[in-house]
């Protein structure tokens, strides 16, 4: 197995998924970049928005509770951080935006936002998904 590229080698090198001292690192992309800073700086903002004044939020809509705004608030906290993930090429973070889009479109609906307000939430994630996919073999 000694040689080949990619091949496991079980001496203690490492992990094959993991990159190698030397090995050049990915990249990016300029548009990507872009968008996971924009996905890191707006869920700040937002996770901030919603722990500094959350009376305030709870008044932006009948059925939004401080609950709701406290669960938003989290959600924000995990994609600024699944952000950072998915820019040192880590698939949990993909897969985490995922399950918080998830989780904030559900809320949405609960809160009674017509269904096309509630799919713009969706953008982000897609335009990630999409920016990501040719660069799929590069995660791990």
């Amino acid at each position: 197995m000694e040689g080949r590229p990619g091949a496991f080698e079980p001496s203690g090198r490492g992990h094959p998924d993991q990159p190698r001292e030397g090995d050049p690192k990915p990249a990016r992309g300029g548009c990507l970049t872009a968008l996971l800073i924009a996905m890191l700086v707006a869920n700040a903002a937002t996770a901030i928005a919603y722990f500094a004044d959350p009376v305030a939020v709870t008044q932006s809509a009948p059925n939004f509770s401080e609950e709701i705004g406290l669960l938003l608030g989290v959600c924000a906290v995990l994609n600024a951080l699944f952000a950072v993930l998915v820019f040192q090429w880590r698939r949990i973070g993909l897969y985490g935006i995922a399950v918080t889009a998830s989780v904030a479109f559900a809320v949405n609906l609960h809160l009674g936002l017509p269904i096309e307000v509630s799919l713009i939430g969706l953008a982000g994630p897609v335009m990630l998904g999409a920016l990501v996919l040719p660069h799929w073999a590069q995660f791990r």
